[in-house]
């Protein structure tokens, strides 16, 4: 059975897919309010503002405050389309036992919420990312779960490869990854181009 966390995941992934480039969120805020889970974002739909969100973290509705109107009602009509209603009631909203329950303002606060989790995702994947230049980094398929195995002094794996059996640590290293991946069931952040410049034949 789904954990309530990865069902919320597949269900923002989802969301997003179905919208596409065309919908996007600017002056993301998060972290804040009683509970620490407010967050806040200006939706654009074509680099237009479309709407405002607004959660303020202390519990009860959010706030979904129209800019634009034109862009607005395209992001309207888009969720239509693409059937985000239904995507929600597959996704974890079962509860409101049928689709048509499932209100424009639900729909479009989680809109937000989904841009808001890319945003937030997207940034710690370049932190995470940034990681590899000094250690073999494996990751979880929800992405919110990282393993490091690096070395003594928090080398970079280029400096490694210097020393004279720089690259049978670096391979030995890689395969200690490789097999706590399999382990984990999880996946090797490294590129191959990185493996290659490191002399690590994949």
């Amino acid at each position: 059975m789904t954990d309530l966390h990865t069902q919320n995941i597949q269900c923002h992934n989802a969301v997003l897919a179905a919208l596409g480039a065309d919908v996007s969120a600017k002056s993301v805020k998060t972290n804040f309010g009683h509970d620490r889970n407010g967050a806040m974002c200006t939706v654009f739909f074509k680099n237009k503002k479309a709407f405002e969100f607004h959660d303020d973290g202390w519990g009860g509705e959010s706030e979904v405050n129209p800019l634009d109107k034109a862009a607005y009602q395209s992001i309207v009509e888009l969720a239509k389309e693409k059937n985000i209603a239904q995507i929600l009631f597959d996704n974890g909203w079962g509860f409101m036992k049928t689709v048509d329950a499932i209100c424009l303002h639900t729909v479009m606060a989680n809109i937000a919420e989904s841009l808001i989790y890319k945003h937030t995702s997207d940034a710690s994947m370049k932190k995470i990312m940034k990681r590899t230049e000094k250690a073999f980094v494996i990751i979880n398929g929800n992405k919110d779960t990282y393993i490091e195995l690096g070395f003594k002094g928090n080398l970079l794996l280029s400096d490694v490869k210097k020393h004279p059996k720089g690259v049978e640590f670096l391979t030995r290293r890689h395969a200690d990854a490789l097999a706590r991946a399999k382990e984990e069931g999880m996946t090797l952040l490294n590129t191959p181009e990185q493996l290659k410049a490191l002399g690590i034949v994949a």
